[in-house]
């Protein structure tokens, strides 16, 4: 029963990972965007 539990929440927090790679990301390139306006 643990080791399920234990095992969603890897996954979570794996996904979770994954989303703020690619707000990072997106950010990166919205400041590169806004530098290269200026």
């Amino acid at each position: 029963m643990n080791q399920k539990i234990e095992n969603e929440k890897c996954e979570y927090a794996k996904q979770n990972k994954d989303k703020d790679d690619q707000i990072n990301e997106k950010d990166h390139q919205i400041r590169n965007q806004m530098e290269d306006a200026n």
